[in-house]
């Protein structure tokens, strides 16, 4: 009852810890690290008989194989997901910062062109710039977040809230056409509405992935 067990399960991360880190031998537990730190400690529980579901030691751990290397597939590819979200984060921050006023235009066109009903957008035109500015450095942290896996939880839960922001506002305005181009990646590349519709929804498969596993 003093918690043996629930300390064995947590150093070989059969458990999560609720907060705080834990280091073993000088690496810190997660995700990255924790095949390295397994293959350091053993681990037999009380009762040895209940945890074997192979015949033999040979088929259990034929079974903690095939688990280990889908694990590990699932590992290699979130961090395929966020380098390359984050790449595109960083292209497109770093596109359209070369001429933030350009965007900022851009901005202006979409509140000139859209209303909801009789609700109109131009009272935020003063906004603008700001509104542009804010945008560039957002994609600039999500991307290097991403791409140095940092702050994991926050830069997926931005990243999502972001890509769903994008991904809708540009499926209205495949639609309506009412803005022909987005300026996404500013002046360096012009794609069409529908372009960029499918460019977000490629980008939005990769961010499900990542927040999902965002753990």
């Amino acid at each position: 009852g003093s918690g043996k067990s629930t300390l064995a399960k947590l150093m070989i991360g059969l458990l999560e810890k609720e907060k705080g880190n834990i280091y073993i031998d000088g690496l810190e537990l997660n995700r990255d690290t924790i095949y390295d730190i397994r293959n350091k400690i053993g681990v037999v529980f009380q009762n040895p008989d209940n945890q074997f579901i192979g015949a033999t030691v040979e088929e259990k751990g034929d079974s903690i194989r095939v688990y280990m290397e889908k694990d590990k597939k699932k590992i290699l590819l979130w961090h395929i997901s966020r380098w390359f979200v984050g790449s595109v984060f960083l292209f497109s921050s770093f596109s359209k910062g070369v001429d933030p006023l350009g965007t900022s235009y851009k901005i202006q066109e979409y509140m000139t062109a859209w209303s909801i009903g009789s609700f109109s957008f131009e009272w935020a035109l003063p906004l603008a710039t700001f509104l542009s500015v804010s945008m560039i450095t957002l994609e600039f942290l999500i991307g290097v977040l991403l791409i140095t896996n940092c702050y994991k939880k926050m830069s997926a839960w931005l990243l999502l809230l972001m890509m769903t922001f994008f991904t809708v506002t540009t499926l209205i305005d495949a639609i309506t056409n009412k803005v022909t181009d987005c300026g996404c990646f500013g002046d360096m590349l012009k794609l069409t509405n529908w372009e960029t519709f499918w460019k977000n929804v490629v980008l939005m498969v990769f961010t499900i992935y990542i927040f999902l596993f965002r753990n």
